[in-house]
């Protein structure tokens, strides 16, 4: 099954993190399980270099929110790095990537994700990948890497998620922008019409004064999260048709 397709793929891989390797051993030992090294004899499999690659996600998620998130504090750039670090956010990158057809695991744990789950192993290996990234190329090289994965968690906005909760639209919209290097939206209120008891607001929301969206509500608060609402949807759409 790792044979000749096997290292094929290894092409497939490198160009859908957009890094070529000089020393394409260490992709190899990154795609390796620790079950697979085992059983075939192998001397070295990818825990080392998760090893390395987990301080390197952690460093280069860091480096990419403190220079985008200028106002916020300490607490809230830890909790939103904690949620594009975690396991469950690296598997979605994984199964993006195909990783479940190109790590090398042995024949009983290959049986086992034919019908079951080994998506841990995937985020592992994403991290080894890093690592591996990271002794082939250096850190800026590496970064960019992350920063490829990053820049696919801030289309899906998976990351703002935590848990069964989320960041309400407009705290979310700032937050794409702002990580995007874009100016923060603004909201203008165009029209107030009904009675004093019931009015209706309707408010324009612009990003360098372009029109992205428009909002009605009975406050001038759930026009703008209306507004905010339809502003993501577009934004989102835009960003998965751009090339990665």
């Amino acid at each position: 099954m790792y044979g000749r397709k096997w290292e094929r793929s290894l092409s497939l891989i490198q160009d859908r993190l957009g890094y070529s390797f000089t020393d394409i051993e260490l992709l190899r030992e990154a795609l390796t399980h620790s079950s697979y090294a085992h059983e075939s004899g192998l001397r070295s499999w990818n825990e080392r270099l998760e090893f390395l690659g987990d301080a390197v996600l952690e460093l280069a998620t860091s480096t990419r929110l403190f220079r985008a998130m200028k106002d916020m504090d300490e607490g809230g750039l830890t909790r939103l790095r904690a949620r594009l670090v975690r396991k469950e956010a690296l598997l979605t990158w994984a199964e993006a990537l195909s990783l479940s057809g190109v790590l090398r695991v042995n024949r009983g744990l290959r049986k086992k994700g034919e019908g079951g789950d080994l998506s841990s192993m995937h985020a592992d290996a994403i991290e080894a990948i890093f690592g591996a990234v990271y002794m082939d190329g250096g850190f800026d090289m590496a970064e960019s890497v992350v920063n490829r994965y990053l820049d696919f968690m801030f289309e899906r906005g998976d990351y703002l998620q935590d848990g069964n909760s989320s960041i309400d639209p407009k705290s979310e919209l700032q937050q794409i922008l702002q990580i995007r290097g874009e100016p923060l939206p603004e909201y203008r209120i165009i029209s107030r019409e009904g009675p004093p008891h019931s009015p209706r607001f309707e408010v324009e929301l612009y990003v360098s004064e372009v029109l992205l969206s428009r909002g009605r509500g009975r406050s001038i608060k759930e026009a703008e999260v209306q507004a905010a609402r339809d502003a993501l949807s577009l934004v989102r759409s835009v960003a998965k048709e751009l090339p990665r």
